[in-house]
């Protein structure tokens, strides 16, 4: 046990450093874009597209379904992140922990709740990520979606709201819960089969709206400076 508890103080002291190393910038600019890229906002008309390609692609027997088990995918990891481990473990956010908090970089002031353990934003996104890219079985696509789920879990550690700890914990849940999600998705909506794209119309405007998206992440964190 004396063993175990040394390792374990001493992961979590190497998650403070490395949190501590990605966490900030002196850039104003970057400190926006990352600002304006963890909001949920800015990523709503692809989300919008999102369900118009599937909306597309699906019977509506099969799109509903795909809302549903898309919407319980979120729904048990944020429960599972903010109604269990968070009071459970009480581990405190990097912003508010009394041992660093003074030396973390906050943008906008902006500290989040008391505690972050595991990261909600970490495991809502990559549930969604998976459950996508599984059902979309595009390569490029799925990196996009993926990458979509990295950029908003990087922006977490960026602001100091999580430990870098926090965010890997909330992404290999994300991965349990979507891909479990979605294995019973196919299993009993698919009946074992895969979505059958109507046209390729339809993976590339998604992988637009994703690009797109980013490319408003920008444009939005240049107008914020410039108001």
């Amino acid at each position: 046990m004396g063993y175990l508890s040394v390792l374990l103080e001493q992961c979590l002291q190497w998650d403070k450093q490395a949190t501590l190393f990605i966490n900030g910038s002196d850039n104003v600019f970057w400190d926006e874009v990352i600002y304006v890229a963890t909001s949920t906002g800015i990523w709503i008309p692809m989300g919008c597209v999102m369900l118009w390609v599937l909306g597309k692609n699906l019977s509506l027997r099969q799109f509903g379904f795909a809302v549903l088990f898309l919407s319980l995918a979120v729904l048990v990891s944020d429960q599972l992140s903010s109604a269990v481990f968070k009071p459970y473990f009480q581990r405190w956010r990097p912003t508010q922990d009394p041992l660093i908090m003074h030396v973390v970089d906050v943008v906008h002031a902006y500290r989040g709740g008391s505690y972050g353990f595991f990261s909600a934003h970490a495991s809502n996104t990559f549930s969604v990520a998976v459950f996508l890219s599984l059902l979309f079985r595009r390569r490029l696509l799925g990196l996009l979606v993926v990458s979509w789920a990295v950029i908003n879990s990087y922006t977490r550690i960026y602001l100091g709201v999580h430990y870098l700890g926090d965010v890997l914990v909330g992404t290999l849940f994300g991965l349990l819960i979507g891909s479990s999600m979605y294995g019973l998705y196919r299993k009993y909506i698919l009946q074992g089969g895969v979505m059958q794209w109507k046209s390729s119309l339809y993976p590339h405007t998604m992988a637009i709206a994703i690009l797109f998206s980013y490319c408003m992440v920008f444009i939005v964190a240049l107008l914020t400076m410039g108001a």
